[in-house]
């Protein structure tokens, strides 16, 4: 039997697959308008501008950031000061300098790293995100920061494994599991991506992209009584507006369909 109900057309697909960050946004590709009531449900792979930059790790990173030394410390204020007036250069010159005052100091690399970025310089970022991951191994916010900058240069798998290395590190960080999860799902690893929108939500249970997500999810692992409760949750926080509004009103139509409700 076929439903009318797009488990994940472009406009709710493009916000599920992200996690709310600064980052710059565009339309993913529409997906189908019909599918197999027993298939899980399709999803595609974002364009790669469409996965957050850097600027999502700077939350995750400071739940374990070590004590910044006074110097390096004062660079940093210096170098966001310098970013804020329109100094690109000088904030790039005092963040290298804070780094090689303590190469630990997580805000300083992140920042460096989301510049580098800006400045379409990504394999630099790419190296300096790793350089801090191999200096501290369990700053769940480097890897946040890096695993869209290998998504973007063709290494996936080494950016889904970074992102399952770095999970139990990354705590209960909604985030970082938001975004793990918006993988998985587009990779149809549909249990795994449950799991991770489940912890997700634990921090945040009213976001209702990431409960759209999980409901995608359970749908692919054809647990419709679940999918439809997640679908419901997020029309009830009452943030979803315009097309995205109607979308999941019709998966709610489509599941309750197909469950004879």
């Amino acid at each position: 039997a076929l439903v009318t109900a797009a488990p994940a057309p472009d406009v709710v697909a493009r916000e599920v697959r992200e996690p709310a960050t600064p980052a710059s946004r565009s339309a993913a590709p529409a997906l189908p308008s019909t599918v197999d009531s027993r298939a899980p449900a399709p999803v595609s792979r974002p364009p790669v501008n469409a996965i957050p930059a850097v600027a999502a790790a700077p939350a995750v990173a400071a739940r374990a950031a070590p004590p910044a030394a006074p110097r390096a410390e004062q660079l940093y204020q210096q170098a966001l000061a310098q970013s804020s007036q329109s100094q690109p250069e000088l904030a790039l010159k005092s963040l290298r300098e804070a780094l090689e005052t303590q190469p630990g100091h997580v805000q300083a690399r992140l920042t460096l790293a989301r510049l580098l970025v800006d400045r379409k310089q990504a394999d630099a970022a790419a190296d300096l995100l790793a350089d801090g991951l191999m200096l501290l191994p369990q700053q769940s916010g480097f890897a946040l920061a890096l695993a869209p900058l290998w998504f973007q240069s063709g290494r996936q798998d080494d950016a889904m494994g970074l992102l399952a290395q770095n999970a139990k590190s990354a705590g209960n960080a909604p985030d970082y599991h938001a975004y793990y999860a918006a993988q998985l799902l587009r990779l149809q690893r549909h249990a795994e991506a449950a799991r991770q929108y489940s912890i997700a939500l634990g921090s945040n249970p009213g976001m209702a992209d990431w409960l759209i997500g999980l409901g995608l999810s359970l749908q692919g692992n054809r647990n419709d009584k679940d999918a439809l409760e997640a679908f419901r949750r997020a029309f009830d926080t009452g943030s979803l507006t315009g097309q995205k509004r109607e979308l999941v009103e019709q998966m709610i139509a489509g599941l309750k369909s197909r469950l004879g409700l």
